[in-house]
């Protein structure tokens, strides 16, 4: 993407900028598949296979950093925005513990960079999971799916749904309320009937 679109490249640099404060930019490096620094990781079929390229990442306080090195959450961020900016992106995106890696306050600005992806492209859903009550905070109650599962199968609601949801909206954001609550209580709930 780096050599074919910097349009969408620098985007993409731009969104993980928000979601990531430290980080500055990302390049791109050449290596020689011939040459190892650990004799373990010798691959004889790349000796003759060419250069390849490899990212790494310039932060605030430290230039150079190797993918390798780099933390989770800025990788993962960068490959959900990378494949979202592809030309053509997923219209699902499935996404577990959506919050790995990342600090409390970024994720809000990963949930930002996601919406404005959706506005883009209304046909795009994202499904996410996580034990993150800071993550849920950055969505309405209604947005919030919990889980459970009951001895004649799972249940589903919405935290809204809860009984004392209507009580609590103005009190509460949605992660404590979650927190406070659990989810025992969608146990009490009908199972599902399949149309």
């Amino acid at each position: 993407m780096k050599l074919d679109d910097d349009e969408r490249f620098n985007f993409i640099t731009q969104a993980l900028r928000e979601v990531v404060p430290s980080f500055e930019r990302i390049g791109i490096a050449t290596v020689n598949n011939a040459t190892t620094s650990d004799p373990n990781d010798f691959d004889s079929s790349s000796v003759n296979a060419g250069p390849s390229y490899v990212l790494n990442f310039d932060f605030a306080n430290a230039k150079g950093v190797a993918a390798s090195a780099a933390g989770d959450g800025t990788l993962l961020t960068l490959g959900i925005l990378a494949s979202l900016a592809t030309v053509k992106g997923p219209r699902l995106l499935l996404l577990d513990e959506i919050e790995r890696g990342l600090h409390p306050r970024a994720l809000g600005q990963l949930v930002k960079q996601l919406r404005g992806l959706q506005v883009a492209d209304p046909t795009l859903q994202i499904v996410a999971t996580s034990h993150s009550p800071y993550l849920v905070d950055h969505f309405s109650a209604e947005e919030v799916i919990l889980t459970d599962t009951a001895p004649d199968g799972s249940r589903a609601a919405p935290l809204s749904s809860h009984p004392d949801w209507a009580q609590w909206k103005d009190e509460m954001a949605p992660g404590e309320f979650w927190t406070s609550v659990g989810e025992d209580w969608i146990k009490q709930l009908p199972p599902a009937v399949p149309k």
